[in-house]
This record gives C-alpha cells, structure tokens and sequence, in this order.
C-alpha cells in the first residue's frame, strides 16, 4: 500500500470546494490517486476527477454513500421524468397510483366549496386526528388554513393503522426474531398511517417497476426525504420548538406533509440537477 503524501483539509463552508481543488491541484499531478476516506459528499471525488486524477471514496454511511454516487450519476433528466411518470400511472384498485395517493389528502376549498388537494395537515399529538388542513386551491387560487371538518377525515378513517403496510413497512425495518423489532416499531409510531400507507406503496411499486436500473436509486432517495419530512418530528412552520425533547416522542403539534406532493416535487428537482 502506498503511504499517505498528503491531507487535504474539508470545511462547512461555501467556500470548501474551492479550497479542496486547490489542495489537489498544488499536492497532486495528473493521474493520482485521492482517497475521501470519511465520504460524507461528493465534493473530494468531484474535485480530484476534474483534476484528472483518480478518486475512491470509502463511506459506513449508507445515506451518505447513496447521496455521493448518485450525484456523480449521469443520467438523462427526461429519463427521471419518463419514471415518475411510469410510477404516477400504473394502476391501483380501479385508478392510478398518483390519483389513488393524492385523493388520500383531498379536501375541500372553503372559499369556492371545490374539491381540492391539501398541502399538510396540523395534528396536535395527543387528538387521534388532524384538526386542520392548509390547501392550494386549483380553482380559485384560494391558499389559506381552515378547520378540519368530517370530508377531511374520510380518506384517513379509510386506512387501516394496523394494515398491510404497516406489517409490510415493519418487517423491511426488522424482522419479528430481530433484536431491533421493538425500536422499529417505535420509528413507525413516527408517521401517520396516512403516510406509512403511502410510503409502504411507494416503496413496493418502486420494487416492482425498477429492480434495477439508476432510476430506482433516485426513487429511494425521493423516498428517502419523504421519510426525513413527513413524521411527526417536523413542527408546524413558523411555531417554535423546545430545545429539549425526546428525540423519539412525536411534537406536541407537527405537520403532515402531503407525502406523494413531496416525493413528486422531489424527483422533479432531482430530474432537473441531473
């Protein structure tokens, strides 16, 4: 094994890039090798290769590996689009998936009395369900936050908290003779079943459709900040949150996010880097 010549120092800031190139370029020649030992981005490797020198980045993370080879994956944006699109319209029940995702968050506008899609709805941790919705109209524009009423209570009355996606969605974190079982059970006490239901459906048609191919790992990630952003860990916007809590104990009030929204407006921006 060749001995280290050089470190090159990584920062926070804006301007790591920057530095990192010039490491590279006055501690290395063409053809090199840099090694990013502690990958946490793409930043080392992108740097070096555009050097014309040779890179390896070595991470345990497994968010941080997925993150940093797929942001040096090449892939056309219309490539992104065209699975999105596959994903939105194969069928469910008598529909298609994005309509049968979406409709699971329908409301009603107060303001034109038009059946809309809401953006998120308010949940305050110790009510079994949300006591208000804030929507987008698409007829007349209207944009506000109203009480819940019954209409917005009937999609989620729908889903069975102990269904099929929660047993599904459970036995993917850890499987009945795992030790990890009890703290996987705990994570999904995290989520609504709203949107464990769509996040179970997302990942079991994404399996389906993609088992291979670059495009399912750009699914995942989508999936992935579904996850990040749609427990009850995230509080209400512009409400504070106390400094300390327990780490795994939902908000007194958080926000439900629209999940199949965020994972479309996800891919699109993922589409749009690529």
């Amino acid at each position: 094994m060749s001995p280290v010549e050089h470190f090159i120092p990584d920062s926070e800031d804006g301007g790591s890039a920057q530095v990192i190139a010039a490491y590279i370029d006055a501690s290395t020649q063409p053809g090199d090798l840099v090694v990013d030992p502690f990958c946490q981005s793409a930043t080392v490797v992108r740097q070096a290769l555009a050097a014309g020198r040779r890179a390896i980045a070595v991470s345990f993370h497994p968010l941080d590996a997925l993150r940093t080879r797929l942001s040096l994956t090449e892939i056309p944006s219309r490539q992104l689009s065209a699975a999105l699109t596959r994903l939105a319209d194969s069928p469910k029940q008598s529909t298609t998936l994005g309509k049968h995702l979406d409709a699971l968050y329908e409301t009603t506008c107060r303001k034109c009395g038009k059946p809309t899609i809401a953006d998120h709805f308010i949940w305050e941790r110790d009510e079994g369900v949300p006591l208000q919705v804030h929507c987008h109209c698409v007829h007349c524009g209207e944009a506000r936050m109203h009480d819940c009423d019954a209409h917005d209570l009937q999609a989620l009355a729908s889903i069975e908290p102990r269904g099929l996606h929660y047993w599904y969605l459970l036995d993917r974190v850890a499987r009945e003779s795992e030790p990890g079982r009890r703290l996987a059970a705990e994570l999904l006490e995290l989520y609504t079943p709203r949107n464990l239901y769509v996040l179970s459906n997302l990942l079991r048609r994404i399996e389906g459709l993609f088992s291979d191919g670059p495009e399912s790992d750009f699914l995942r990630l989508a999936v992935l900040k579904c996850l990040e952003w749609g427990s009850k860990l995230n509080p209400v916007p512009d409400e504070p949150v106390a400094s300390h809590r327990s780490p795994l104990r939902p908000l007194p009030r958080f926000v439900e996010r629209n999940l199949w929204r965020l994972f479309e407006e996800t891919l699109q921006q993922l589409a749009t880097q690529a």
